[in-house]
């Protein structure tokens, strides 16, 4: 089974000087399967003509919630080395389907001016993830290189001050108002492949690649045969390393 796109959502955006604390939300029409949100947050250390300690992230707390459900952050990076502005990466398995509110929030260090844009893509055929690949830089060119299965596939999500744009895969979301965002997917090839998106004009950005590996649908092994009186046969299906995943599944074969 390959790793297939079902839905994204609209996104939500928030903004406020003097703030500790900042929330985004949105609510988003999904059947379920593996939801992936893209964070982009800055926490400016400027306040009129005073400079203040900078935020960093280590005084920042980042959540986002899905239908209520706690999401897993799988990777943050900041842009071209900035002191005050991430890209990050939140995933759940088995989000609850139907209408759904999304939430995400920052909050924590000293009061600032701050920004916040949040969305979220779903897949379905999803049954582990691997370890986030980030890149970061200065310029019009964003890139990030890794390898996915031919039956899996790339979430790309990019983030920066404005005008972002031309991802090289199925761009899903995007937003340049206020703070940017961009959400996109690619296949897997197999082998080594970038994955892009540029900048209007020069400056400091940040992404993050997660694979997404498909589901087994065929048997790994033989055909099982029963005998009597044999001690309980156990099926089971090998975890990936790496990454998040989602429970091994046992099953007892019956006495026969």
């Amino acid at each position: 089974m390959a790793v297939g796109f079902e839905s994204v959502g609209v996104g939500a955006y928030a903004a406020g000087n003097f703030d500790t604390s900042l929330t985004a939300g949105f609510d988003h029409q999904s059947s379920g399967g593996c939801a992936v949100v893209g964070m982009s947050f800055a926490a400016g250390n400027f306040q009129f003509l005073w400079y203040i300690d900078p935020n960093e992230l280590s005084d920042l707390t980042r959540t986002v919630t899905y239908g209520g459900v706690p999401m897993t952050s799988t990777g943050v990076v900041a842009w071209g080395g900035d002191e005050h502005a991430w890209v990050e990466l939140f995933v759940l398995f088995n989000a609850p389907a139907g209408k759904q509110r999304i939430e995400g929030k920052v909050w924590g260090g000293v009061s600032s001016f701050r920004n916040l844009r949040v969305s979220v893509a779903t897949y379905t055929g999803v049954d582990s993830v691997g370890d986030s690949i980030t890149g970061s830089g200065s310029g019009t060119a964003m890139t990030i290189a890794g390898t996915a299965e031919t039956n899996d596939r790339f979430v790309g999500v990019f983030g920066t001050q404005s005008g972002i744009s031309a991802f090289s895969g199925d761009q899903r979301y995007v937003d340049n108002s206020g703070i940017s965002l961009l959400i996109g997917d690619a296949l897997g090839t197999g082998s080594s492949q970038d994955v892009t998106a540029t900048r209007q004009k020069s400056g400091k950005w940040a992404g993050l690649l997660l694979p997404l590996n498909a589901a087994d649908t065929v048997a790994s092994c033989p055909p099982l045969e029963w005998a009597p009186r044999f001690d309980p046969v156990k099926v089971h299906r090998e975890q990936r390393t790496g990454g998040l995943q989602r429970n091994v599944f046992t099953v007892e074969a019956p006495e026969v």
